[in-house]
């Protein structure tokens, strides 16, 4: 949330343990919220960052998954290509 937030974009990540999912909206958290939400900034954002060499997750799974086995390094590699992909592309402005 950070990361966006920094960039002037609204975001919010839902967990349930490992499981994480991002969306992008100021919209108070709710089922019928989410089921509205264009998502195509949201796969294009994905896309960058698989470009970044990190497949954080695919477009239709949106599911990404936090595990034991992931080092500090690969976090680390993780929110450089997530902050390398928003400073490459103005998500803010398709928003």
């Amino acid at each position: 949330e950070t990361a966006f937030n920094e960039r002037g974009m609204p975001c919010h990540v839902n967990n349930l343990g490992p499981s994480l999912k991002i969306w992008l909206t100021d919209l108070e958290p709710s089922f019928d919220a989410y089921c509205n939400l264009d998502i195509r900034v949201l796969y294009l954002f994905l896309l960058a960052v698989n470009v970044e060499g990190i497949l954080l997750s695919t477009p239709t799974q949106r599911s990404i998954f936090l595990s034991f086995a992931h080092t500090d390094e690969d976090i680390e590699m993780t929110i450089d290509a997530v902050n390398s992909s928003l400073d490459k592309y103005n998500f803010r402005e398709v928003l």
